[in-house]
């Protein structure tokens, strides 16, 4: 299974100042979780900022005391690195243009809400030699980050289960008025990726997909793996109040293991330092990222085989 760094082909040079870095986005993840990502590292340059409204955008660069841009294009051609913290659809559509201007890629999941936009994304970046990490917050960190790599990458197991229910509609949730988080597919393209992301790295690529949706915003799917491998994924936006859970469990021959509680004190920045580390140390080292452009367009293709196969159910 993939590590979280695997060799280059090339031999870039390493560059001796920071990296400068753009944000696409000016919601709440765009401010505390990259903004303020970003904003901590000594080895970014924080250049600026594009967001679709414009006032948003002024006020946003004003407050981080960065340089507002009036198209993403300008701002693609200030930086070496773009940070996207926009619904997949903008994502999709703006990627593959930034990486044609030669920026690396911080992308948020999934990477698009198609597997041809996502495959464009990783076309891109592929043709343009640019690296890429998409933030599986919790593939790379958390309490789970440490754990698939210690424990679950590189053994051979046979099955693993993710269950990941939570409540869109709390009042507390900063997502609850989130457009493309709708009812009806939320939890499937919101925490499906994180899912699919820590079962496919434990188990390997997912070659036939199953699924049912059930009322709310219950989905339950069945996985089989290249190597044989097996899994299913429960997801949940439409819990009770206190119902939430995140488990996470592999088995095989050798026995079986259960990811560590979350931790208790969660912030969002918390959620996009691994990734920043990552990318940035990839860039540096000329060293790309196993969780990139590509490994997204993977997870993308499972989520749209689960939506077809739901409706045909």
């Amino acid at each position: 299974m993939p590590g979280p760094l695997e060799p280059l082909t090339t031999s870039d040079a390493i560059p001796e100042s920071p990296l400068k870095i753009g944000l696409i986005g000016t919601g709440y993840w765009a401010d505390q979780c990259h903004a303020e990502g970003i904003s901590r590292r000594n080895d970014l340059e924080f250049v600026g900022v594009w967001g679709r409204d414009s006032s948003k955008t002024a006020e946003f660069a004003n407050r981080r005391g960065i340089a507002p841009f009036d198209s993403p294009e300008a701002l693609f051609a200030a930086v070496d690195v773009v940070s996207f913290a926009v619904p997949p659809t903008v994502q999709a559509a703006l990627a593959p243009i930034a990486a044609a201007a030669g920026c690396h890629l911080l992308l948020e999941k999934p990477i698009a809400t198609s597997a041809k936009e996502a495959d464009l994304i990783a076309l891109a970046c592929r043709e343009n030699d640019v690296l890429s990490i998409v933030n599986f917050a919790s593939l790379l960190g958390g309490s789970t980050g440490p754990w698939v790599k210690d424990v679950v990458a590189g053994r051979d197991w046979d099955g693993g289960h993710v269950t990941l229910l939570s409540d869109l509609r709390a009042s507390d949730s900063p997502f609850a008025a989130s457009p493309w988080r709708q009812l009806d597919n939320g939890s499937l393209w919101d925490v499906g990726p994180h899912a699919l992301s820590l079962l496919v790295a434990g188990l390997g690529p997912v070659v036939d997909v199953q699924a049912r949706h059930g009322r709310g915003d219950n989905w339950i799917l069945s996985l089989r793996h290249a190597e044989g491998a097996v899994s299913s994924v429960l997801l949940s936006f439409t819990v009770g109040e206190g119902g939430g859970k995140f488990d996470v469990d592999f088995w095989g021959a050798s026995g079986s293991v259960s990811a560590p509680p979350p931790v208790d004190e969660w912030a969002p920045v918390d959620n996009i330092i691994p990734a920043l580390d990552l990318l940035a140390r990839a860039i540096r080292s000329g060293t790309p990222v196993a969780y990139d452009a590509a490994f997204g367009a993977d997870i993308v293709r499972v989520l749209a085989a689960a939506e077809i196969a739901a409706t045909s159910n």
